[in-house]
């Protein structure tokens, strides 16, 4: 066994070593641009209108690959909208069962329209939570000046904006577990050695978005990965009892193991002497 832990740290550690830069390189430091063009928000009807019409769909699952962009005017009956400090997309996916997913987006980038100073820009990065289900994606937009000590001054909604569609897809990380569970085994076993502290805490607690939900998600995986890795590692654990089943003579290790004796002169079963020349058995 130390020679399969030596030979699997030959080409665990350069594996992971090759996975933790491609991680490096595969953060997502890019923006994702919308190039199409804006929805605009009728301040009088409160209305939020596709000026792209063709764009009335995302995939299932797409997860800050797509980003709407917002328009509206500066001000909305006397009132600045860019002294609003909370600017919110309230968010339900239903699907045909009426199953529903419900979410806030917090807007982070508000800002004048650099064509237009009597206009303001802002947009939606669209995450995974909007797209579990296959059905519909319903939003409206809450604009709102809130205090420093919490009170609210000021909530101006649009209304709710019902077309766009969550079209069909699937998701199959789940199998990865079944197709590489050896190789995940060893990465188990290297990663949980002494001094690691034997176990991976995962926050079941994070419920929000951005970060937090991203963090939930990928620990969800790992939870799933690891109770997979546990069932693989106590089958592992109970064959490797039966190899490690000895007979021990003095210093010495006996390969064969002594099994009760079954009453027939066959072989099988039948009491091993190891100093057959003493006299008799050593009970």
């Amino acid at each position: 066994m130390g020679a399969f832990f030596m030979q699997s740290k030959d080409w665990i550690i350069p594996v992971l070593f090759y996975l933790m830069k491609g991680c490096e390189k595969m953060a997502h430091t890019n923006k994702i641009l919308d190039t199409d063009k804006h929805f605009m928000i009728d301040p009088a009807t409160r209305k939020i209108k596709n000026m792209t019409p063709t764009k009335n769909a995302v995939m299932q699952y797409d997860h800050k690959s797509e980003r709407f962009r917002f328009s509206l005017p500066r001000m909305v009956e006397g009132h600045d909208m860019m002294e609003c400090n909370r600017v919110e997309v309230h968010y339900i996916n239903i699907d045909k069962n009426t199953n529903k997913t419900k979410g806030v987006y917090e807007v982070d980038d508000m800002k004048f329209d650099p064509e237009d100073e009597n206009r303001l820009v802002f947009s939606w990065l669209i995450t995974q939570k909007a797209t579990q289900r296959e059905g519909s994606l319903s939003f409206l937009i809450r604009f709102a000046c809130i205090a420093n000590d919490g009170v609210v001054n000021y909530v101006w909604n649009t209304a709710v904006f019902s077309n766009i569609l969550v079209s069909p897809g699937f998701y199959n990380s789940p199998d990865i577990v079944k197709q590489y569970a050896d190789v995940l085994e060893q990465w188990k076993k290297e990663l949980m050695k002494p001094g690691t502290g034997g176990n991976v805490t995962i926050d079941p607690t994070l419920k929000t978005e951005g970060a937090a939900a991203d963090a939930k998600a990928v620990g969800d995986m790992f939870g799933d990965v690891e109770a997979a890795l546990d069932h693989i590692i106590a089958q592992q654990e109970e064959i490797l009892a039966l190899q490690n089943h000895y007979i021990h003579v003095g210093s010495d290790e006996i390969e064969n193991p002594v099994l009760p004796d079954d009453g027939k002169e066959d072989g099988v079963g039948d009491l091993v002497d190891p100093n057959p020349d003493d006299g008799g058995f050593d009970y």
